[in-house]
């Protein structure tokens, strides 16, 4: 089994709310559960590591967002339909590269000042 964070949206009341949740799927790539509230960031053992869950948390962002549907009385996860939603996401997506870009640039100009 492998799992990954995505965005979920839900409905409050008249807004629609998007989380990152821990999402788990067979070896099939079916969606099997899902984490019931949203997740923080979190480092266990070294600082390192809250920027890997950062950067993983950030990973879903590129994918669709999620939606919980009722299927056969059950809740299921299913890529959302609205291309609004699916459409901020890819504008958020695109800002993150551009800032990682930015940052990249201003560190290798920082790098080369030190090395004169």
């Amino acid at each position: 089994m492998t799992w990954n964070y995505r965005v979920i949206k839900k409905q409050s009341d008249d807004e629609a709310v998007f989380e990152i949740h821990e999402v788990h799927y067979t070896e099939d790539g079916v969606i099997t559960l899902w984490s019931e509230k949203p997740v923080a960031p979190q480092g266990i053992g070294e600082i390192d590591d809250l920027g890997e869950d950062i950067m993983m948390q950030l990973a879903a962002l590129f994918e669709p967002a999620l939606t919980i549907e009722k299927q056969d009385g059950e809740d299921v996860l299913v890529a959302s339909s609205s291309d609004s939603d699916n459409a901020l996401l890819e504008k958020l997506a695109r800002g993150l590269k551009e800032a990682i870009a930015s940052t990249d640039r201003a560190i290798a100009a920082a790098n080369e000042r030190t090395k004169s």
